[in-house]
């Protein structure tokens, strides 16, 4: 959301209930709990985030068995599941509990227009360098000035520095990759394909989750992955002297 230096001077006059720091999972949640919560109606409440949440920079996967404010944002959903081995095929159900996938940007775009229309709320794009708090002042410092409120939430890691390089987090990334998407088998064969009977983005009561396997296969070439991954990034670690 892009201000013009008087609406952006008007913000940073006004004092506020609530500021929330960070437009992630744990702010914009917060965000629409205050939205959604009539004790809030008349609070001024004010969000800052330095990223424009544009992009579909991660998608979170989660075992639920109720409904709750996400299931409209939904990709996609598994209600039961099927084993297919060489010699035995087993299907079954996920009851109670189902398998749910969303995308980053559904998160995002979803959330951040319900704080836009909310007249109660403002958002500025900035990032924030300080944030002081205690008996006499609470105020919010960023890269296009102050924010005062009465009461500051952060979503935001108490060190914002990354020390890290670029490659380590790569690598940390594909680690993760591995763990929670798929792994690698050894085998002279093809000899595992996972596929889902729909495609379709919205939950689906008759989709399920496949594994097929035609042939024995090792996981040996998995953990050796992972351990070449947490030993290079240990010796990137090693290489890199913290920044002050």
């Amino acid at each position: 959301i892009n201000l013009i230096n008087e609406e952006l001077i008007a913000i940073m006059k006004k004092s506020f209930d609530y500021i929330i720091c960070g437009a992630g999972a744990s702010g914009l949640l917060l965000a629409n709990a205050m939205i959604e919560d009539k004790f809030f109606t008349d609070k001024k409440i004010l969000l800052i985030e330095k990223d424009k949440k544009s992009i579909n920079d991660r998608t979170w996967g989660l075992w639920d068995n109720k409904t709750n404010v996400l299931d409209s944002i939904l990709y996609k959903s598994w209600d039961n599941a099927e084993f297919i081995g060489k010699s035995f095929k087993k299907h079954f159900l996920l009851e109670p509990y189902k398998y749910k996938m969303i995308k980053a940007i559904d998160f995002y775009s979803h959330f951040l227009k319900k704080v836009k229309n909310a007249p109660n709320f403002e958002f500025v794009n900035a990032s924030i360098s300080e944030i002081i708090s205690n008996s006499t002042d609470n105020y919010v410092t960023t890269s296009v000035g102050n924010f005062k409120a009465e009461l500051i939430f952060s979503s935001l890691p108490k060190n914002d520095k990354m020390n890290f390089k670029k490659s380590l987090l790569t690598l940390i990334c594909t680690f993760l990759l591995l763990l929670f998407v798929g792994c690698s088998t050894d085998s002279d064969q093809n000899s595992l394909s996972v596929s889902t009977t729909s495609k379709s983005p919205s939950p689906n009561p008759t989709t399920s989750l496949v594994v097929q396997t035609t042939s024995t296969t090792s996981v040996a070439t998995t953990s050796t992955t992972e351990d070449q991954i947490l030993e290079k990034a240990e010796e990137e670690l090693n290489q890199e002297e913290p920044e002050e």
